[in-house]
């Protein structure tokens, strides 16, 4: 045997017997699932997070850790170092965090000021980078929420906002400092979503002589914010930080533990908040969490008040909150944007420090991320997502055989007959987009009650069945929106009678 052949030979035999197992390797590598750590203080809380886990365990590699039994201490540098452990090993995208777990405290110094905040960011900086890109994403679960949840059929937005501070001369320094409002850029996200189907109420000051650049849905009020929230599922919402002192270049600024509204009559009409106050009118809570409690699967983010110190007084599904005090737009602006565009509410918390920091004010620009995008946190599942909030469409068609094998064979003549039923708990509404050149459909578009059944008739036209010449089977495709699920059906037939 020449050389030559004995290496054809070899080569043969390498790719026989290590070609498969490489493709199989690669395969494997390709399907690998994200890594999901659920961390516990303690083991007796883990029975608490049996459904929590269930729902989990097949779509993501999961892993249950506790800190007592890994002799762990519940301090954020002990933590840290335990994560990043694991991290390394179990190729963790996504952490959930017991409420029991300490919130790591964060600390920045400006202009001779030193500032804390708590932030989730030593957990998912877990190689301590000093551009805080994430590693892996967080969330804080609260035990109350490891329940069952009702979901809405679709996505209903309330965004409500009040004047953060209404105009003022600040005296011993210059000028006006104008109102600062944020009524434009709510209403530009607003905009947004409802360009895409989904349905947003706008919730403006409107008792107050100055008047939002932007109109509101509906003036905001206690009565007409609880009003809204019982059919929302994605709230929005500031506070106010009027009733504001200044004396000279001091600033003494008013801090609400729940979304609260100012209203300001320019008594004068010189369009400044004069006679110490006197003008600032009234003061009111409008979404106060203890009356505005229900099982509505929600995601909701507060803004202007001291989110996290709150957080108990708050029920709903996932919290965004912040542990500083003051208003955050260019953030909250962002954050919805990115969750409209489908990431995880703690895949935008948790990017935001890198998106922003190219595009943030100098020379503060540094302590503008830290105060304003380290300093929020995600209370719920890190991989959340805005189409968790809504009811899974359940549909069914009839013959059963159409759910498996969805195609509809016409053997003889040019009608045939389907029957589509909701077997969710909800109204669903059915639109039926197809090609009207080939066929008719009765009826197009219709609203399908719990339990309901609706028969669907199918006609090929005239044209599509003397096509050809010759015998031959053509076939068409209906694609079934319902809610914001796809079904399709292939339709096939003969060309000629």
């Amino acid at each position: 045997m020449t050389q030559k052949k004995v290496y054809c030979l070899l080569l043969t035999l390498f790719v026989f017997l290590f070609w498969p197992q490489h493709l199989y390797l690669k395969n494997v590598k390709a399907d690998k699932k994200e890594g999901y750590l659920l961390l516990l203080a303690r083991s007796d809380v883990k029975s608490l997070y049996k459904d929590f886990i269930e729902e989990r365990k097949f779509k993501y590699d999961f892993f249950v850790e506790i800190l007592e039994e890994n002799k762990v201490l519940n301090r954020p540098e002990n933590i840290q170092k335990f994560l990043a452990k694991k991290w390394q090993e179990k190729n963790l995208k996504w952490i959930a965090l017991d409420e029991a777990i300490k919130l790591p405290v964060n600390s920045y110094d400006v202009n001779k000021i030193h500032v804390e905040y708590s932030s989730l960011s030593m957990y998912w900086n877990l190689d301590n980078d000093t551009e805080f890109i994430p590693d892996v994403y967080v969330g804080i679960i609260r035990r109350f929420t490891l329940k069952p949840w009702d979901k809405l059929p679709s996505i209903n937005g309330e965004f409500a906002s009040t004047p953060d501070m209404y105009n003022r001369y600040t005296v011993g320094i210059c000028c006006d400092t104008g109102v600062k409002e944020f009524s434009q850029q709510i209403d530009s996200v607003a905009t947004s979503y409802k360009s895409k189907g989904h349905k947003v109420e706008t919730l403006f000051e409107t008792e107050s002589t100055y008047q939002t650049l932007a109109k509101p849905t509906f003036s905001l009020n206690g009565n007409n914010f609880s009003d809204c929230y019982a059919d929302s599922n994605l709230i929005w919402v500031n506070s106010t930080s009027e009733r504001i002192r200044v004396w000279g270049s001091a600033w003494e600024y008013s801090f609400y533990d729940v979304p609260t509204r100012a209203v300001h009559i320019d008594q004068d009409g010189n369009g400044h908040v004069d006679n110490q106050n006197a003008e600032i009118t009234k003061i009111e809570t409008y979404f106060d969490p203890a009356k505005n409690r229900d099982n509505i699967k929600r995601i909701t983010l507060l803004s202007g008040i001291e989110g996290v110190k709150n957080i108990a007084k708050f029920s709903d599904y996932v919290v965004i909150a912040n542990s500083l005090k003051f208003s955050k737009i260019e953030f909250e602006q962002y954050f919805f944007e990115k969750l409209l565009a489908g990431e995880t509410t703690a895949q935008i918390v948790g990017d935001g420090y890198v998106y922003f920091k190219d595009k943030v004010p100098k020379p503060f620009g540094k302590a503008w991320l830290q105060y304003d995008v380290l300093s929020w946190v995600v209370y719920g599942p890190p991989e959340t997502v805005i189409t968790d909030l809504v009811e899974t469409t359940k549909i069914q068609f009839l013959p059963e055989y159409l759910n498996n094998e969805p195609v509809i064979e016409i053997v003889k003549g040019n009608i045939a007959r389907f029957t589509i039923q909701n077997v969710g708990n909800n109204d669903v509404k059915i639109e039926m987009i197809f090609n009207e050149n080939i066929i008719e459909i009765n009826p197009l578009l219709f609203v399908l009650k719990a339990g309901e059944k609706r028969e669907i008739e199918i006609l090929i036209k005239k044209p599509a069945i003397e096509m050809f010449s010759t015998p031959k089977k053509k076939q068409t495709t209906i694609t079934i929106k319902c809610g914001f699920i796809k079904k399709f059906l292939i339709v096939k037939w003969f060309s000629i009678k």
